[in-house]
């Protein structure tokens, strides 16, 4: 067994390990990162990876973003915080520098390991959705079916596995496109059943909205083709159905949607609250905004934000200052102390500025461009829904967000110039 095939292998199975552990650890997805970058490094030929790195602008502005994030501890007050960021958003750079570079097999490798992530989602949420059962059946109480309890078996979060499962339904009906096997059409047809099933019960309604917009999609690109086509047409006519009944009628996720019609805006005046004080989603959201509006005019730090490190740290001192709940001293209870922005482009901008926030939108056009580019309909999905999920979450602040956005972007992310990758063997005899 030669060298090269030693480290295409390790590539292989961390690919494939970083897929299947996503929903379940953020320890296992650091090892699976950490054993990507040391065979990265112990392949050799970095002089050549750089150089088509440099060539790539989503990798160049990535690294300015992670820069950026690091320049920040130059003016941080909390350095322990700052350092904290630091580790975490190391994907930012690590990801895109391993999967940019050229490797043999590349469509074999995205394929299995979009297969292998699809695997682990359904094997995680059919233990979750059992274990719900279970609990529901001893208790009477069918919260542990929703939310962010029908997750929290395996630690996880409702939004950002909504997230997950909107990507394996995006990954499947790509699939089911190509398959030629009817018990494999079946089999698919069965799985995104059981996904859309999932959305409902983790009730992210921003992913619930974008889901029906693909499907709205799906529907209108396959009656423009041709009729042996329009078989395929059932699934995504069913969702729009389902997901039009689940608003019309009484059910836990249209009455979590009509608790949030006539929002008082008029906390937003309020200088001083009692700490009994009700937020629902909305209005605590555009609360945590104006604060970090607040803080950006209060430090005059527009273009460079607050810092990693102090964002946090100021946020909560708003929170104090407003006299909102702030926990029970001595336990685990912390109120809305820590609460992030919910918001990442807000975020960005008040951790990093209107630097950080014009970096950021880079990142997403150069990914766009080159998935529009490829005419990548998973890919543009796998976008679209972190984008606008960026709208309602700070979703690049934890690793349950950071690792699959730059997971799946660069994996399934061709060449900015459109060239397919040369395999390592022509890379041996240009150097």
């Amino acid at each position: 067994m030669t060298r090269e095939t030693v480290h295409t292998w390790i590539f292989n199975g961390a690919t494939f390990a970083l897929a299947a552990v996503i929903p379940f650890s953020n320890r296992l997805t650091a090892l699976c990162i950490i054993l990507l970058a040391l065979n990265w490094l112990a392949e050799g030929r970095l002089k050549m990876k750089l150089k088509i790195a440099c060539k790539d602008p989503f990798t160049i502005v990535c690294l300015l973003f992670y820069l950026l994030e690091l320049a920040g501890l130059l003016y941080t007050h909390d350095l322990r915080r700052g350092f904290y960021h630091a580790q975490t958003e190391a994907s930012f750079l690590v990801l895109p520098l391993i999967y940019g570079s050229p490797f043999s097999g590349r469509k074999l490798i995205v394929r299995k390991a979009l297969v292998v992530f699809c695997a682990a989602v359904f094997l995680s949420s059919l233990y979750c959705v059992c274990l719900g059962v279970i609990r529901f059946l001893h208790t009477g109480d069918i919260s542990f079916l929703f939310y962010h309890t029908l997750v929290s078996p395996i630690n996880q979060h409702a939004v950002y596995f909504s997230i997950y499962t909107f990507i394996c339904m995006a990954c499947l009906s790509d699939l089911l496109k190509t398959t030629r096997s009817g018990r494999m059409a079946v089999l698919i047809t069965l799985l995104l059943v059981w996904f859309s099933g999932l959305l409902f019960l983790l009730r992210s309604k921003m992913v619930m909205c974008v889901t029906l917009l693909y499907a709205c999609f799906q529907l209108v690109s396959i009656f423009i083709q041709r009729g042996s086509f329009r078989r395929r047409a059932v699934f995504p006519a069913c969702i729009i159905f389902g997901m039009l009944a689940a608003l019309l009628t009484s059910n836990p996720f249209s009455r979590q949607l009509e608790e949030l019609r006539g929002n008082n805006f008029k906390v937003l005046e309020v200088q001083r609250f009692d700490p009994g004080d009700y937020f629902n989603e909305v209005q605590l959201r555009i609360l945590l905004w104006k604060f970090s509006v607040g803080i950006l005019n209060d430090a005059h730090c527009w273009l460079f934000g607050a810092s990693p490190g102090d964002a946090q740290e100021r946020l909560n001192g708003k929170i104090v200052s407003h006299n909102m709940y702030t926990g029970v001293p001595g336990t685990a209870d912390n109120g809305f102390l820590d609460y992030n922005v919910h918001n990442q482009y807000l975020e960005t901008l008040l951790r990093s500025g209107l630097a950080g926030l014009f970096l950021l939108l880079c990142i997403l056009f150069f990914a766009f461009r080159n998935a529009v580019r490829a005419r990548d309909i998973v890919l543009c999905s796998v976008l679209f829904v972190f984008a606008c999920v960026f709208c309602t979450e700070s979703v690049l602040e934890r690793q349950f967000g950071i690792v699959p956005f730059f997971f799946f972007t660069c994996l399934l992310m061709p060449k900015s110039d459109g060239q397919k990758s040369p395999d390592k063997e022509e890379i041996c005899r240009r150097s």
